[in-house]
């Protein structure tokens, strides 16, 4: 829609469409850290300095916690608008992208088990 300046601004996307997913809670497992450990290692092979921030968030985050299986994942990028320094390599890095929003990108793995959140330094 165009803003009171008259610019076009682009709303969220969900790339691939409307998703029909049964979403469970289920008893804390000891493999999500492990699971970040992984991802963080290959998020950071994959933007280098670009990566200012890896975090594991969410509700997996926390030990003994029951969650949904999805591993959250933060990662802070200097220029949310540079996405060629970062959504390629982490597509490279086999990462798909799911989310375009003004204020964030998500990307996730194939099995749908990890998404990485991206954001600028500064939220």
């Amino acid at each position: 829609r165009p803003g009171q300046d008259g610019t076009v601004t682009r709303g969220p996307e969900l790339i691939g469409g409307v998703e029909h997913r049964v979403i469970q809670v289920v008893d804390y497992d000891p493999a999500w850290p492990v699971r970040f450990q992984a991802e963080r290692g290959r998020i950071e092979a994959a933007l280098g300095s670009r990566a200012r921030r890896v975090a594991h968030i969410g509700s997996t985050s926390v030990p003994g916690l029951a969650a949904k299986p999805i591993v959250d994942i933060q990662v802070s990028v200097p220029d949310l608008e540079d996405e060629p320094g970062y959504v390629a390599p982490l597509e490279a890095a086999g990462y798909r992208l799911r989310v375009w929003a003004a204020e964030h990108r998500m990307v996730r793995t194939p099995d749908l088990a990890v998404h990485v959140h991206i954001c600028p330094v500064d939220r």
